[in-house]
């Protein structure tokens, strides 16, 4: 079985070919590909083969023909830069096809799921209607020796640093979510408000500010509190959650004691360990991931949580829930399980010298933080940055974990690199399921920042919502489970399905390059695969 996502750093790499080359590197500006100076001629038609949005793998092949010129909008990307963009594009990909090299076939074939691509939902809330005015090329095709090397230390986090620690006051009390979830509608941005930021970041990043006068506002916690997005509206938690245990079987309801901060930890359906003894006993398993995976085909680790609610066909355009299920609260109250915060990171200090393309200054104050959090219900924090990013942010790790573990959080620690996902996918996995086993479904909730809570933060969410089982998957309950049959289109719907719920619950800026969607991508075919081993081994077992 096939753990590592990437070939070992010592992979010898095929150049693109030198045009696509040469014109990958005319555009090449700091951490963004721009198109050089775009003449001021014309816009897109409105019809024909040339008009409208399109996937650079539909491109027409001729490009010589001149259009006619059509006077140009100033919110408009003029039409030759759009075609100048769409032919770089183009080329990049038919060169990428020459090399035959699969993985970069397949980061291609993804980049239009990434926030950064040229022509998505952001890129156009951003750019008007054409989109972005540069073409977006995944990180690892620009610069294949960066991102190699960047791998490198993921693959040493993943080994080293990825880390469970829990808090030391045992007798610490926490609002469950049963207790939290008045809070949590009343302390969470609302679905306008979340758009009014996107629309502002958008303008923020559109260029570099003409007047930074408008930008000399200091964001603190008091001021802008950190802003925080439940992954289920809090109008459907309980509906969500009196579906969800109402169908648990019974080796996922774990015993509980009196106090809650001694409850068994279980990394397994059938094994508990205690939470002394949960940092070795994990140690030793994201060790042995093919063990685990095996277990997974045998029925002894969660794969996915039996059939529940869909919660994608549950919201509007805009991520709020459709009327029928947000009119009220439910009278009666029952159990309900933890839902999944995201956020940017806690005691974020940014742009303190100056603003920055528009953008004001941000000093948070990381106990302010912390505490709101709390207030929610929230137990376990999901850190998605190395020391070495917390210390950059203005939130120093050895102060960041002494402040975690005061106010009684379970800290877990998954380093990431910025704008690349994991490279074992098969230990993410194990620990998610372990959080869901002892705090999803125990009524407690998660919180997951990285560093704006879009990336990092939106790729752990969507894998959240995957093991929770709260997309739908079409007309099937499950996905095919012939060995042989083809699963591709399956695959690719609930990737996008995945993607989407997590954008209209935190930002269009979720998932924001080629990386994160192409492990989407692979985690979902890893799950599917596991589901459909382990049917196979039940109904050969007699």
């Amino acid at each position: 079985m096939t753990l590592d996502r990437y070939p070992s750093a010592t992979h010898t790499t095929c150049p693109l070919s030198s045009a696509a080359a040469a014109s990958a590197r005319t555009v090449l500006c700091g951490e963004k590909l721009r198109v050089v100076s775009l003449p001021q001629s014309a816009t897109p038609p409105t019809s024909g083969p040339e008009s409208g949005v399109r996937h650079w793998m539909a491109l027409p092949t001729p490009y010589g023909t001149k259009e006619p010129e059509r006077p140009c909008s100033s919110n408009e990307i003029p039409y030759a830069g759009v075609v100048a963009r769409d032919k770089l594009a183009h080329d990049v990909y038919q060169s990428v096809l020459r090399t035959r090299r699969c993985d970069w076939i397949e980061l291609m074939n993804c980049a239009p799921m990434a926030s950064q691509y040229h022509l998505s939902a952001y890129s156009v809330l951003k750019f008007g209607v054409s989109g972005a005015p540069y073409a977006y090329l995944p990180l690892t095709l620009q610069q294949p020796r960066l991102a190699e090397t960047v791998l490198e230390r993921q693959r040493k986090n993943e080994t080293h640093a990825w880390r469970v620690k829990l808090h030391l006051n045992a007798g610490l009390g926490l609002k469950d979510s049963s207790n939290a979830i008045h809070l949590v509608d009343k302390l969470t941005d609302g679905t306008n408000e979340r758009i009014y930021q996107d629309l502002q970041v958008a303008m923020a990043d559109k260029s570099l500010a003409e007047s930074q006068d408008s930008a000399c506002v200091i964001k603190t916690s008091n001021s802008h509190p950190i802003s925080l997005s439940p992954i289920i509206p809090v109008h459907l938690l309980p509906y969500i959650s009196a579906d969800v245990l109402s169908h648990l079987p019974p080796c996922f309801k774990m015993p509980e004691t009196h106090d809650k901060s001694q409850d068994p930890v279980h990394i397994s359906l059938k094994t508990t360990v205690r939470r002394e003894d949960l940092d070795v006993y994990l140690e030793k398993s994201l060790q042995d991931t093919e063990g685990y995976a095996l277990g997974q085909i045998r029925g002894e680790h969660l794969v996915r949580m039996p059939r529940s609610v869909p919660l994608d066909s549950m919201l509007n355009e805009n991520g709020a829930p459709l009327e029928q299920f947000s009119s009220h609260f439910p009278t009666s109250e029952g159990p309900l399980i933890g839902n999944l915060l995201l956020s940017s990171c806690p005691g974020k200090k940014v742009r303190l010298d100056e603003p920055f393309q528009g953008r004001s200054p941000i000093c948070r104050d990381l106990k302010i933080d912390l505490d709101r959090i709390r207030q929610m219900g929230v137990r376990a924090i999901v850190c998605c940055l190395d020391d070495e990013e917390l210390n950059m942010l203005g939130a120093p790790c050895h102060e960041y974990r002494e402040q975690a573990q005061s106010q009684g959080f379970d800290l877990i620690c998954l380093p990431m690199a910025e704008g690349f996902a994991p490279i074992n996918m098969t230990r993410l996995d194990m620990i998610m399921s372990m959080l869901i086993l002892n705090y999803t479904l125990r009524g407690t909730s998660i919180l997951v920042h990285c560093r704006g809570g879009v990336g990092r933060a939106g790729l752990v969410a969507c894998i959240w919502l995957l093991k929770m089982n709260l997309v739908s998957l079409g007309s099937e309950d499950t996905p095919k489970l012939c060995p042989c049959s083809n699963t591709s289109s399956q695959v690719l719907d609930t990737v996008l399905k995945l993607i989407d719920t997590v954008r209209k619950r935190r930002s269009l800026r979720a998932i924001e390059t080629a990386e994160q969607a192409r492990f989407l991508m692979e985690y979902v075919r890893f799950i599917f695969g596991q589901e459909r081993a382990r049917f196979c081994l039940k109904t050969a077992m007699p």
